[in-house]
């Protein structure tokens, strides 16, 4: 890879990096807020034999926020793995799937301001002629 191309693909490789490292650890912080919050109110429930429908009621809130929290996080790695493979001129699809969830509000948590202008960054360098070439040898 040539100078040239290594300096289009570092920097936003790099912040998507930094980006997917900052989103991941909001959505371990939020897990583990949020798994507090389950269990005690779990416990609530199988205290108060609670039917079908408490379980229900749990799952679409305090169960889902931590599902989507798993998710998040899932999301946040491949965007970091998108990124080191930016960074390494490998892999063009992942890239693009990778800048693509960035720009994604409803996969990113704290960082969604900051997701989309570096997604846009990474896509639009992923069409410069000599980055594509780079990207088809590897």
């Amino acid at each position: 890879m040539n100078e040239y191309v290594q300096g289009k693909v570092g920097p936003p490789g790099i912040t998507l990096i930094v980006l997917a490292v900052l989103g991941i650890l909001a959505g371990i912080v939020g897990l583990l807020f949020q798994g507090v919050s389950a269990v005690s109110s779990i416990m609530m429930l199988v205290d108060s034999g609670a039917g079908a429908d408490g379980w229900i009621a749990w799952f679409m809130g305090a169960g889902y926020q931590l599902v989507m929290s798993f998710i998040s996080i899932f999301v946040w790695t491949f965007i970091a793995f998108a990124g080191n493979s930016m960074r390494n001129a490998r892999n063009a699809p992942v890239v693009y799937a990778g800048a693509i969830l960035a720009c994604i509000p409803c996969c990113v948590s704290v960082c969604c301001c900051f997701g989309l202008p570096i997604g846009i960054w990474t896509i639009v360098t992923l069409q410069d002629e000599q980055v594509k070439a780079a990207f088809a040898e590897a």
